[in-house]
């Protein structure tokens, strides 16, 4: 039985490329081992879903007032808050698409609610309140909430980010309702059937201001932010870092606490220790075991925590549109992804032994986690060989591999593992914000990330971004070729019980990672986190850390 490694929650938010889903806020305590969920997760028991399903009764919501109320031990103001990413953000403006990295908007951007990431409970943020009643959900907002550019939140702003999701191709995510302005704080959102969901993902999803769109146009949306939350942003230098300075006007008063939020883009893990261990940093994450032992050495301690919703993967996507390309050969896909691969091998080389193997789209535990997917990936080169002959490669092939910078360790070991099938892999580099990465003109084998989730059908678990609509990675993949895919797929998202739910999506993502080897997940990352001992109140929830509470005790 293979060894199970911790998978941690090592920021979720730094690269979320399949994620459609955000929120911001904070609970008001300091809990230094908070996690950041990426979906719907489990709050009885996680293998039975009838008894684990989060979001199965929407229903009215708590009503509680989440205006903050300052921790018991007396916060302190003043200070700027610093981190480290590899990945520079795809973009800045989700209403357009989705990006990978979460963090780099939730100082700024907010939504209407925020999920509490231990209980997987909503509260308010900018709703009041909201109720489910079958195919309606209605959202009551918050009166007298402005953007940083004088215009004021209203229903009008709120489904006007929706919309403009579902013109851009995003809205698929949330099921495409249709928004009816019933007033100026009250919005009706109509879907076309039940979702066990609905509330989750509209509740989550950043709300930006219409005005700033407007008046200056989608470039300028691209790499500015405008929103109700804690900070404005001050300065976005790209390919280095994004200053945010204190929101003096900020709706929740006496908050925030800090000055200053910045976030530096070092790709070096070794530059990024340098910087923590100096106390440049607040916060250093890592999935180098040795540099986590070294700092954990110097006294810090591993702040990580396990969830179901914390599995940050490395994905495999060949691409299939080229009738002419040796991918679009369901036999050449299974040869390679199912027997050709020592998945072991490549995780320990590209990420070390914090890595943990699956390949699916949630670990043990998860809803629709299926055993038999483990077992059929079997290392088997001199059938993968035959297998490739089979389908008239037996001399293998040359195919272009592609990736971002911070899957160069993976697309190098990849590199020399599929040497010995005899293909030839030309290396690419792709920068995260290059259109291609996006519009599906991609060709020859795609590295990738993404986030699990215990119910990977919503939020932004992979099989959500994993689909024909999606506009992301998986528009290099032609999902025709199994039209069963896609059906299934929409059935889970349309169940009305997880025990439906994991039905159907159990099925597809048979299909998606055996019968049609549409894509494999190599791995699981794994890492440790570690931050500095005099910060208070910071609590990473559902993909996004939560900068108006954060203090300094110093």
């Amino acid at each position: 039985m293979k060894e199970k490694i911790r998978i941690v929650a090592v920021l979720l938010v730094l690269a979320m490329l399949f994620m459609f889903a955000a929120s911001c806020g904070s609970d008001k305590t300091d809990n230094p081992s908070s996690t950041n969920p990426s979906g719907a997760a489990p709050t009885a028991n996680p293998s039975n879903p009838s008894t684990a399903a989060p979001n199965q009764t929407p229903g009215n919501s708590d009503n509680t007032d989440t205006e903050a109320q300052p921790p018991e031990d007396a916060p302190k103001y003043g200070g700027v808050y610093r981190y480290a990413v590899p990945n520079e953000p795809s973009a800045l403006f989700l209403p357009y698409r989705s990006m990978n990295g979460y963090e780099w908007i939730t100082p700024v951007i907010e939504s209407l609610c925020w999920r509490h990431p231990e209980t997987y409970e909503f509260h308010p943020l900018l709703a009041e309140s909201w109720t489910q009643d079958d195919k309606v959900v209605t959202f009551k907002l918050k009166k007298g909430i402005h953007f940083t550019d004088g215009s004021e939140l209203t229903a009008d702003v709120v489904a006007w980010n929706f919309e403009l999701a579902m013109e851009n191709g995003n809205g698929a995510s949330f099921y495409n309702p249709v928004f009816n302005r019933i007033d100026d704080y009250t919005l009706e959102v109509v879907f076309d059937q039940f979702y066990l969901n609905a509330v989750g993902v509209l509740a989550t999803r950043p709300i930006y201001s219409k005005k700033a769109y407007e008046d200056n146009g989608l470039d300028w949306c691209l790499v500015n932010l405008v929103g109700t939350g804690p900070f404005v942003l001050k300065e976005y230098v790209q390919g280095s870092r994004i200053v945010f300075e204190r929101n003096d006007n900020y709706w929740q008063a006496g908050l925030p606490y800090l000055d200053g939020w910045e976030i530096l883009l070092i790709p070096e893990a070794a530059t990024q220790m340098a910087a923590f261990t100096s106390d440049e940093i607040m916060r250093f994450t890592t999935s180098d075991a040795g540099i986590a032992a070294s700092i954990t050495a110097l006294g810090y301690e591993d702040v990580s925590v396990q969830t179901y919703d914390s599995g940050w993967f490395t994905s495999l996507l060949p691409s299939n549109r080229d009738p002419d390309s040796p991918w679009a050969k369901k036999e050449v896909r299974q040869a390679v992804l199912l027997y050709g691969i020592d998945y072991n091998e490549l995780a320990l080389l590209a990420n070390g032994p914090m890595a943990n193997v699956y390949h699916q789209c949630g670990f043990e535990g998860s809803l629709f986690y299926d055993p038999d997917i483990e077992k059929a990936y079997v290392y088997d080169l001199e059938k993968a060989k035959q297998m490739l002959a089979d389908a008239g490669y037996p001399d293998g092939f040359t195919t272009t591999l592609s990736g971002i910078p911070a899957n160069v360790s993976v697309m190098t070991a990849l590199q020399d593992i599929l040497k010995r099938l005899n293909i030839t892999c030309n290396v690419v580099e792709t920068n995260p914000t290059d259109p291609a990465r996006y519009d599906g003109s991609l060709r020859g084998l795609v590295v990738s990330n993404g986030a699990s989730a215990w119910d990977a059908t919503t939020g932004g678990g992979a099989l959500v971004a994993l689909r024909s609509t999606a506009k992301a990675h998986a528009s290099h993949i032609d999902f025709t070729q199994n039209p069963d895919y896609g059906r299934l797929i929409d059935e889970a998202s349309k169940a009305r019980t997880y025990d439906e739910r994991a039905e159907a999506a159990g099925q597809a993502q048979r299909i998606l990672f055996l019968d049609e080897a549409f894509a494999a997940i190599a791995y699981f990352n794994g890492g440790a986190a570690f931050r500095q001992p005099y910060v208070r109140g910071e609590l990473m929830e559902y993909n996004t850390f939560s900068p108006r509470d954060t203090w300094f005790d110093k």
